[in-house]
């Protein structure tokens, strides 16, 4: 289940965002990053107990089996710009991705409810075969 979840972050973010896709594919990034941030809903990300508050009462509220995937697909093209200035290699990007996870809660809540909207998990499936 946790690898069709992933499948699903890079499904999304090659629907929403194709300059960092290819950017994530021409380094061979896959979204392993995510695993932690799928398995914890997010509560290891360093931040603050509201922050970490927030988002588990919005992925309860919303859709706890796919909605995290829907944040951290958010989680990654927020921090668009912070990628595309570094090099295009793996672990620059890992670290980048993962160092920098903190975007500002309201604003990923409110990109994942968007994205979650515009593209349900149902299309989301029928739309492009896995991988970037």
């Amino acid at each position: 289940m946790v690898q069709v979840k992933l499948d699903l972050i890079q499904r999304l973010i090659s629907l929403t965002d194709i300059e960092i896709s290819q950017f994530l594919k021409a380094a061979d990034v896959s979204s392993s990053f995510a695993v932690v941030w799928l398995l914890t809903w997010f509560a290891r990300v360093p931040g603050e107990f509201e922050d970490v508050a927030r988002i588990t009462d919005f992925i309860i509220s919303s859709d706890m089996v796919y909605m995290p995937v829907y944040m951290a697909a958010v989680a990654v093209i927020m921090k668009k710009r912070e990628l595309l200035a570094g090099p295009c290699e793996m672990a620059t990007i890992y670290a980048t991705i993962l160092q920098q996870v903190k975007v500002p809660t309201p604003q990923l809540i409110s990109k994942a409810w968007d994205l979650y909207c515009r593209l349900p998990v149902q299309t989301l499936l029928q739309l492009v075969p896995s991988g970037w």
